[in-house]
């Protein structure tokens, strides 16, 4: 497909067009006979396909399993339109829909223009660029055993949660149960998709409805629609509900499949504290924009129409964080403590807690939590050794880690996450210059070891997209501290960011329209719309505007705003969970890739994070 005009804003749909997609409706609930003359007169004046080869139509409605009916190859065109009316009106199950309830029942249409061609699964390639390609959410495939014949629609990829050769084979294998693979012949096609919302229709791109422009109303809208999904989803010990798939309504998380996430839930002290961080930032934007009448969409989403259990999500998110600390006594004598969760202490849950718990004070001022704050700063601090290399686990299953044992637990992620936290309570929370010393000194010693040490002895962790997206906000949040201003630091960030744009699709070279500003490992990947780089990226942009570097501004700034545009796409809206069991507990989700529909706090955090840090920027003119 071409990539020309990757940045476009959705497919508009004109009123000729919307009239014929209520007439189907109307005929779907009343009968088409009577009216097949007036019906294939409104689909000639509307500009949609008249001469296809197939015509899917595809009801929905919570708590039902869907009904699909696909007629094809008839002539007239049309003909596979009433059929397939027809068809869906006798259909057994067809009293389990409401076609009139344009809220509950939403219809999806597929014109398949083509004839499907032959094509051998076994060629099919997730990464090619040639014509063994199989693109998910943009192929489907029309598959026959003898007198059967199965259909999955290049939509059902989303739908059903699909993105792998392997998954999709498995997917197939269920439709023929008892059928030997062998036995099954493939045909591949593609189709022009439509799918009824509450107010009207809308066009399909990969089985999602056309993402709208990344404006100040869309990105804010999406931010506030997940913050809000967090909060709704608290629990009553102050956790957040950490994973759910939309598509099976299930809590069931992927990376952990034999936990009952009812008897043995998964939880991670981390991704708990992106959570609140999510929603101290929601709540630092409206201070600062809101209230001096300069949010977008004001109106849309006033301030008092935010759930009044913003804070109290806040204030029992922090209070089950600093239940996992476990105090202790530092070796230079002052009280200590670090988070324990899981039977780990992780450098990185006492790091981002850190930057929790000094956002809190940076936003609140009460003083509150100023005490954990300063036992975590002294553990952090004593877990630099005296290579400057961070000690990345404290307790690994409820054992001490010895100095000797730390390469084996190494993490990438780590040392970032407890310099960002260091950095944040050096300048919001620490009141005493001498600590404040003698943190800088330490973060020094860490950085040398990041910048110089770290790339020869961890090589094989290194790869050309990279990821410490931590390490960049922490140099960003450090660059307001004169010593730290140094071109040791700020190079390696530049780098790191100037890579991150080198693997980022863009309009002139992505292989798909949609795929323009995710990032890819390597050129044909499966694009990764991803928020924890894009703040990374958000990073980078803030310090060349620091440093004056007005050519890296310029292109950070264009990256940022393809970055926003792609992750838009994860963003679960009322018109895009036309298919889920339950519409309502999946919006204001944000999805992991653009045709899964699992979700955890953490894909929430970084692209809603990311977008309350670029809004007060969106309108800069680098």
């Amino acid at each position: 497909m071409p990539a020309a005009n990757a940045t476009a804003g959705p497919v508009v749909l004109t009123p000729r067009e919307i009239a014929f997609f209520d007439q189907l409706r109307e005929r779907l609930l009343h009968g088409m006979d009577a009216t097949v003359g007036e019906t294939q007169l409104l689909l000639e004046c509307s500009g949609l396909p008249t001469e296809f080869w197939g015509f899917a139509l595809t009801l929905y409605q919570p708590r039902h399993a869907r009904l699909m009916v696909v007629r094809a190859a008839a002539r007239p065109s049309f003909e596979n339109i009433r059929s397939a009316v027809a068809r869906a009106r006798n259909h057994p199950r067809f009293g389990h829909f409401d076609p009139a309830d344009r809220d509950r029942c939403r219809l999806q249409i597929d014109f398949i223009p083509d004839p499907p061609a032959p094509a051998d699964f076994e060629s099919f390639s997730e990464s090619a660029l040639d014509g063994r390609r199989f693109e998910f959410g943009i192929d489907g495939l029309r598959i026959l055993d003898g007198g059967q014949r199965r259909y999955l629609l290049p939509g059902d990829a989303f739908v059903s949660s699909l993105l792998g050769l392997r998954q999709l084979k498995r997917r197939v294998q269920r439709l023929f149960p008892g059928i030997s693979w062998e036995q099954l012949e493939f045909q591949r096609f593609r189709s022009i998709s439509f799918v009824s919302t509450s107010g009207g229709w809308v066009r399909l791109v990969r089985g999602y409805p056309a993402v709208t422009p990344a404006t100040a109303a869309t990105l804010h809208a999406a931010a506030t629609a997940g913050a809000r999904w967090i909060v709704d989803r608290r629990l009553p010990d102050g956790r957040f509900t950490y994973y759910y798939d939309a598509a099976t309504d299930s809590q069931r998380d992927h990376e952990h499949p034999t936990r009952d996430p009812r008897t043995d839930p998964y939880y991670n002290l981390l991704r708990h504290c992106g959570g609140v961080i999510t929603l101290l930032l929601w709540r630092e934007y409206h201070q600062a924009y809101h209230r001096a009448g300069t949010a977008p969409d004001r109106e849309q989403h006033p301030l008092e129409s935010f759930p009044t259990a913003l804070s109290e999500a806040i204030e029992s998110g922090i209070e089950f964080y600093v239940r996992q600390l476990v105090p202790y006594t530092a070796p230079d004598g002052r009280p200590a403590a670090y988070a324990y969760y899981n039977r780990k202490a992780k450098l990185g849950g006492s790091g981002v807690g850190l930057y929790m718990l000094a956002l809190y004070q940076r936003l609140f001022r009460t003083g509150k939590y100023v005490p954990h704050a300063r036992r975590l700063a002294h553990h952090l601090l004593h877990e630099i050794l005296d290579s400057g290399e961070f000690r990345y686990y404290h307790v690994y299953l409820d054992r001490p880690v010895a100095e000797a044992d730390n390469r084996a637990l190494f993490s990438f992620y780590y040392p970032g996450e407890a310099l960002l936290g260091l950095a944040h309570y050096c300048q919001h929370v620490c009141d005493a210059e001498s600590e404040r010393r003698a943190i800088y000194a330490r973060i020094h010693d860490a950085l040398r070891f990041l910048f110089d040490a770290r790339p020869r002895i961890y090589r094989q962790h290194y790869t050309n997209l990279p990821a410490d997206s931590w390490l960049m906000m922490a140099i960003l949040d450090l660059w307001d501290v004169s010593e730290f201003q140094r071109e040791a630091y700020s190079q390696p960030v530049f780098h790191d960011a100037d890579r991150m744009v080198d693997q980022m699709y863009t309009p002139n070279r992505a292989p798909f329209p949609d795929y323009t500003g995710s990032f890819f490992y390597h050129y044909g990947d499966h694009p990764y719309p991803d928020g924890a780089r894009a703040e990374g990226l958000l990073a980078a942009y803030l310090l060349a505007r620091k440093t004056g570097d007005i050519t890296r501004m310029a292109r950070y700034y264009q990256a940022l705003q393809w970055a926003a545009w792609a992750t838009l796409r994860l963003c679960n809206t009322p018109d895009s969970v036309y298919s889920v069991p339950d519409p309502q507990r999946a919006v204001g989700g944000i999805r992991f890739k653009l045709t899964r529909q699992w979700f955890r706090v953490d894909t929430i955090q970084h692209v809603a994070c990311f977008y309350l840090k670029f809004l007060p920027h969106l309108t800069e003119e680098p």
